[in-house]
């Protein structure tokens, strides 16, 4: 088809926009380029030969490929920086690691802590329980004693 038609038929679909870039009617002879273009094929890079030179112009690569290319542009520009937040990141999660072992540490303590905790209590309640049996003992005894005693007298 002639690009004339293809532009009419592109006019008539109302698919034209005014930002896109017709590349119907240019063919790859008139401005020496190479009959497959590099970027259709990624794992061919493009290599001019003598009697042509690489396309230095971006707007001859459809939007979705220069869109592309600027997304790619954007992420290798704030790799470093991406990188410096992954260091630090790691060195967090570093420090992050050493505090949940003293964390896990401190926890074992404390409930070592505790259980010896409660055999004290176990001991100082028998103590105390022991305590009471042996004043109540010596009071009924020295009750015992002091009736003995009065009845000697008498």
């Amino acid at each position: 088809m002639p690009p004339k038609k293809t532009k009419e038929k592109k006019r008539k679909k109302g698919n034209s926009t005014g930002s896109e870039i017709d590349l119907s009617d240019m063919s790859h002879s008139e401005h020496n380029y190479p009959q497959q273009a590099s970027f259709m094929f990624p794992d061919q890079p493009f290599i001019p030969t003598s009697n042509q030179h690489t396309p230095s112009i971006q707007p001859f690569l459809p939007s979705a490929l220069y869109n592309v290319h600027n997304t790619l542009t954007e992420i290798c520009r704030r790799l470093p920086g991406i990188e410096t937040t992954v260091n630090r990141l790691q060195s967090i999660e570093q420090n992050i690691k050493e505090i949940y072992e003293k964390v896990n540490k401190t926890d074992k303590k404390i409930t070592n802590m505790e259980e010896r905790v409660r055999c004290v209590e176990t001991t100082v309640a028998f103590v105390s329980d022991t305590y009471d049996e042996i004043m109540t003992e010596q009071k009924s005894l020295k009750q015992v004693i002091s009736k003995d005693m009065a009845d000697m007298k008498d």
